[in-house]
């Protein structure tokens, strides 16, 4: 009786078959895990330095208003707008500026804030991705000053 298997032509070209639906599998998983990193990390983000030189606080009905001077510094790095978070003992009140700083730019914003007894204000630098709103790090604290 003559036996009979399967041809080492036919083994090899299963096992590249076999090798190349793998090396895809994995490569789809790897891919995406990467793409949706990377949408959260800008290298512009950690060379960013944005400082607050003043923050004045003038009460008043219905809403308060922030005079807040923003100074940005040398240094690398988009954004589309500052996150501008003012706190108090108890809570904290996001607002918003309407457009970036230029590199060694200085600007003034004066924000309406509903809050009492403002502490502290707080600056985060915003990106946009795909729709997407990102805030990076906070870049400063200073202490409010009640005018």
């Amino acid at each position: 009786m003559k036996k009979r298997g399967i041809s080492g032509v036919i083994v090899t070209v299963l096992m590249i078959l076999i090798s190349i639906i793998a090396i895809t599998i994995v490569w789809l998983a790897v891919r995406n895990l990467v793409k949706s990193g990377t949408e959260q990390v800008d290298i512009g983000t950690f060379s960013l330095d944005l400082e607050v030189t003043k923050a004045e606080y003038v009460p008043a009905t219905p809403v308060g208003i922030l005079t807040i001077e923003i100074k940005r510094n040398p240094g690398e790095g988009s954004f589309d707008y500052i996150k501008v978070v003012l706190n108090n003992a108890t809570n904290s009140y996001p607002n918003q500026t309407t457009a970036p700083l230029n590199v060694l730019e200085l600007d003034t914003y004066d924000l309406s804030f509903d809050i009492s007894s403002p502490t502290t204000v707080e600056i985060y630098p915003v990106t946009l991705k795909s729709g997407k709103e990102i805030i990076g790090n906070k870049l400063d604290t200073e202490t409010v000053q009640i005018v």
